[in-house]
């Protein structure tokens, strides 16, 4: 009688590892298979199913897998750059946060704000009051909530004077939006400023050349600059509402749809270190 070693401790032929890490490697998708992503159990069954190799445990798929380090069952979320001018539009950019505009050195009254929103913050109310850490206890949040309604905040950041401005709205259209400008444009810093470059992205109230234009009319020391599509990851403004949103608004806890608003703009002037 042969006494085959468990399938743990065989050694596999070469071609039998490098089949599994193919499954492996291959979308589900291409296999016609119902999963998004495989797990160790999918695969065993696909290697099974096909017969290309010899029979080996859940164990096994594991260590051949961990050989190359591949572990499909993770998966990580990125987007492939759909702008055909990324390359120009994000030298531009790079370039304002390192002080040059058009090859030349930013001047002292010239200025640089990169403005994004936070759309859909919701206001949550607990339905039984949060308590305060404790020894080896954190804070505790009910899981339970009331919907109480959703605001916008809109931020404008001055990358070199490290100021914020921002405004709670309850939705962002093209006339809050000009209105929420003008508040920024009407500082004193900003009125005597020889430039004023604002940093946006793709958003419907700003990106077109028709309303690039009429902004840079209604405000002769400002000049738009827009993000290449999909890369507000270039915008610095999305710092400030990273740490907004990890220092504020989480955990979310409520008492009325107004509470949250004033703590935002509350951090603009006092308390809020970055």
């Amino acid at each position: 009688m042969i006494n085959l070693a468990p399938a743990a401790r065989r050694a596999f032929p070469p071609l039998d590892r490098a089949t599994v890490k193919a499954v492996a490697c291959e979308l589900p998708a291409k296999k016609g298979e119902p999963v998004s992503v495989y797990h160790i159990s999918d695969i065993k069954r696909i290697l099974d199913d096909e017969g290309q190799v010899l029979p080996m445990s859940k164990s096994t798929v594991c260590r051949i897998l961990k050989e190359d380090a591949l572990r499909p069952w993770r998966h990580h979320p990125w987007v492939h750059p759909r702008d055909p001018e990324f390359r120009e539009k994000a030298e531009v950019v790079l370039d304002l946060y390192q002080g040059y505009w058009r090859g030349q050195h930013l001047g002292e009254d010239d200025y640089v704000i990169c403005y994004d929103e936070k759309p859909g913050i919701q206001c949550l109310k607990r339905c039984h009051p949060s308590s305060p850490t404790g020894p080896s206890r954190p804070v505790r949040i009910e899981y339970e909530y009331i919907r109480l309604g959703t605001i916008q905040y809109m931020a404008a950041w001055d990358i070199f004077r490290g100021k914020v401005y921002g405004d709670c709205v309850p939705s962002v259209t093209k006339p809050v939006f000009h209105k929420f400008v003008g508040k920024v444009m009407s500082q004193k810093v900003y009125k005597k400023a020889h430039r004023v470059i604002w940093v946006l992205d793709n958003g419907t109230c700003h990106r077109t050349d028709k309303q690039i234009m009429e902004l840079e009319r209604l405000y002769p020391n400002m000049i738009v600059v827009n993000l290449p599509l999909h890369a507000s990851w270039l915008n610095q403004a999305e710092i400030y509402l990273s740490i907004l949103v990890r220092k504020v608004l989480t955990p979310n806890d409520s008492d009325s749809v107004d509470y949250n608003g004033p703590r935002i703009l509350d951090t603009e002037t006092a308390g809020f270190k970055l």
